[in-house]
């Protein structure tokens, strides 16, 4: 019967050991994960600022185009006008 008692204990022994060493590994495991959460949280909040940001760039650039054609037009029209202006001689008269 003591023999059996003392197997029981020993048994009880390794079952604690073995609770408290998974109860280790687990916080372990918590911890990476909790990690790598907070990694993927600043990740996102940092490609959203440079999605902004690379929005921003977009919309400063395309502006820029729109400015720069709108000025080539003008250039142009002001241009053709100025190359289909001829001088009619026979207006003028002699006094």
């Amino acid at each position: 019967m003591q023999g059996l008692v003392e197997d029981y204990k020993n048994k009880y022994k390794d079952e604690i050991n073995k609770s408290t060493e998974k109860e280790s590994e687990f916080a372990l495991i918590k911890k990476h994960v909790d990690e790598a959460y907070m990694n993927k949280v600043e990740l996102e909040s940092l490609l959203e600022g440079l999605t902004d940001e690379i929005n921003f760039h977009r919309q400063q650039y395309e502006e820029e185009i729109h400015e720069l054609q709108y000025q080539i037009s003008d250039t142009s029209l002001v241009l053709s006008m100025d190359n289909n202006h001829s001088l009619d001689m026979g207006m003028l008269h002699h006094h």
